[in-house]
């Protein structure tokens, strides 16, 4: 399978909908109530991208 170039509108609509889900999956993060984490696995915390929503800094 090739790699095709896309012209500038379809590059437009990867980008709007790239950011659209984006946002929903950020403001979906920050709507919860609890943000369950598993402090006690620290290996792992320590490479979480979810650090700071969890507050295990």
């Amino acid at each position: 399978m090739k790699n095709e170039r896309l012209d500038s509108d379809a590059k437009r609509e990867v980008m709007e909908r790239f950011e659209s889900n984006l946002t929903e999956l950020i403001l979906d993060i920050h709507r919860r109530e609890e943000f369950i984490a598993n402090p006690s696995d620290v290996k792992f915390c320590a490479y979480c991208p979810f650090r700071v929503p969890c507050g295990n800094l």
